[in-house]
């Protein structure tokens, strides 16, 4: 990469500003997974939480995403300047409409489109960080999250207030690194996609929040949108012939974000925001842990123990007793992720500046597909085991009386994903090139 940044100490601002980079989708989605615990029945209050992921992935697919990441530096002041304005807009909404609404929405897919870009703007500054310190960064991801879900607790407009700070103090981080102009420039255009998942997404919003329903239809529209752009999305990046380290990392990502995203669900239906606690804990651990063992083990041994850890919170869900599943599925979707990023950087055929980028695009894949298809999974399953369409999803179940309906939905669906994962797998992983040296696709 040419674009090459001056040396950074190790100081507390750039500590945080990698540690968001390293859960850019945890700090805000956590705020948004929270409103539902304090607001019974509405779908309305997590639909900002499916818009933020969404977003999220699917930024990395923008037209400017490619101009930015071969200036990673000033790519990253935009992004985390777009992401203050998100977040203070979500402040201001949260006050004006304590209730939810179209604001919401939004200011969710702003945060989500910076989010995205984030990512991978700051993974590229930092690719050069040790281990120690990446556990360094975890740690505070960690500190960040708990505290957020603690502010959260006492007003909305607090926590966002705090995210919107750390925000900031990641901006004054990156501004205070000089940057040396590059000059090599290599455009890939996928605007088009980009504009096809953003008005997916308005749609769906819309959609929702005029018609004021809560059934599974909604949920069932959303996938079918999810699918016709993450179909666009694979045509694009031509899965079939990418690289071995590009499919292992679509496996880690559905892996990583199931690990997370469907105990999230789950513990806002059975209404146990300690049980959430435990899990993002769990999940951060994963992350710590990984490092330690990057270098050992196969790519098979690494599937096989996020399959383990699948499993068990499958069979566990939505109890205590999935947080092992929870640490597992982490642990072996990061030891994934880490040997992909390995391979990455031997493959010439990828320029390095863009490396991180084609991650982010591969990675949203594996993420959107395991969201969407859950989320279907689960709308299917409230209505043929509880006769109450979207009420698996809608949170705040517990209240009815169907707490064991849903808690065997859960485990079902968890179920119904492993195997889809492991098929999803065995068709990426098996087929295809498996050398990270020849050709990359086109991006």
């Amino acid at each position: 990469m040419s674009t090459e940044a001056a040396p950074v100490r190790p100081q507390l601002a750039m500590l945080i500003a990698r540690a968001l980079g390293n859960g850019a989708f945890i700090l805000p989605g956590l705020i948004f997974a929270a409103y539902a615990f304090a607001h019974p029945g509405s779908v309305h209050y997590l639909l900002p939480l499916v818009l933020f992921g969404t977003a999220a992935y699917a930024a990395p697919f923008a037209q400017r995403a490619f101009q930015l990441i071969h200036n990673p530096i000033a790519g990253a002041r935009i992004a985390l300047s777009i992401g203050v304005v998100g977040v203070l807009g979500m402040l201001i909404a949260s006050i004006a409409e304590p209730h939810g609404g179209l604001s919401w929405d939004i200011c969710a897919i702003i945060i989500g489109a910076s989010m995205g870009l984030i990512h991978p703007l700051l993974a590229t500054i930092a690719d050069d960080a040790a281990p120690q310190q990446q556990q360094w960064h975890h740690l505070i991801l960690l500190a960040l999250a708990v505290l957020l879900l603690l502010l959260r607790a006492t007003h909305p407009a607090i926590a966002w207030g705090v995210l919107a700070a750390v925000l900031a103090c990641a901006l004054l981080a990156v501004a205070r690194i000089e940057l040396k102009p590059g000059i090599d420039w290599q455009h890939r255009d996928a605007s088009p996609l980009y504009a096809l998942s953003t008005i997916a997404m308005v749609l769906f919003a819309l959609g929702v929040r005029l018609s004021r329903q809560t059934t599974m239809v909604w949920v069932l529209i959303g996938s079918f949108l999810a699918l016709l752009v993450l179909i666009a999305f694979e045509r694009k990046l031509k899965t079939k012939s990418m690289p071995l380290a590009l499919r292992e990392s679509i496996v880690a990502a559905g892996i990583r974000n199931f690990a997370w995203f469907f105990p999230t669900l789950a513990c806002i239906a059975m209404n146990n925001a300690g049980l959430l606690l435990a899990v993002i804990t769990c999940y951060v651990g994963g992350l710590v842990l990984a490092p330690r063992f990057a270098h050992t083990g196969s790519t098979r041994r690494r599937v096989v123990i996020g399959t383990i850890g699948f499993l068990i919170l499958a069979v566990a869900m939505p109890g205590w007793w999935m947080l092992p599943g929870v640490l597992l599925s982490s642990f072996g979707a990061q030891l994934l992720r880490l040997r992909a990023l390995q391979a990455l950087e031997q493959d010439l055929s990828i320029p390095r500046s863009e490396r991180r980028l084609v991650l982010a695009r591969c990675e949203a894949i594996g993420a959107l597909g395991q969201q969407w298809l859950s989320l279907a999974l689960l709308a299917l399953g409230s209505a043929g085991l509880m006769q109450q369409p979207g009420a698996a999803v809608s949170a705040f179940v517990w209240h009815a009386g169907i707490s064991e309906q849903v808690a065997t939905i859960y485990q079902i669906v968890a179920l119904l994903m492993v195997l889809s994962f492991a098929v999803c797998a065995r068709l990426l992983l098996s087929h295809g090139r498996a050398d990270s040296g020849s050709p990359a696709p086109e991006h």
